[in-house]
């Protein structure tokens, strides 16, 4: 990986490599980097992208999306976002369309991109902020 993409050997926030079972994600800065050094990192995607293609190019059967502002996620094919979204409305009994998904990365390229395409009512967020004051607006309408 190339230095100047700002990922030397020194972390800022606890490990960089996180198992969570249905996927590994790498953290440039480390899992618990702070807020504002994670936002400066890389404020237009450009080196989080890098990632991704280094990333996918290494690995052409695994699935490879940038995750949150510093990491890359990487999981099986298939096993992604919509799966769980599909496994879900099966377990409910519901249609895929009677589930709401609330996510920050919705374009193309983000992991939660696989959740809007599998048909599911897709809500784009900011940011914990902005999850909690849309979570304030629903529980707000269904009092």
């Amino acid at each position: 990986m190339p230095r100047n993409w700002g990922c030397g050997w020194r972390t800022r926030g606890g490990p960089r490599i996180e198992d969570r079972g249905s996927q590994i994600t790498f953290s440039a800065l480390g899992q618990q980097a702070p807020v504002e050094i994670r936002e400066r990192w890389d404020p237009d995607g450009a080196k989080r992208n890098g990632l991704v293609r280094a990333v996918a190019a290494d690995l052409p059967e695994l699935e490879v999306r940038a995750g949150g502002t510093t990491s890359v996620d990487i999981s099986l094919r298939g096993y992604d976002k919509a799966f769980a979204i599909r496994e879900l409305a099966s377990s409910l009994d519901l249609p895929v369309d009677r589930i709401m998904f609330v996510g920050d990365r919705m374009s193309p390229d983000g992991n939660d991109y696989p959740a809007a395409e599998a048909g599911s009512l897709a809500v784009r967020v900011t940011g914990p902020e902005d999850t909690a004051r849309l979570c304030d607006e629903l529980i707000a309408r269904l009092s």
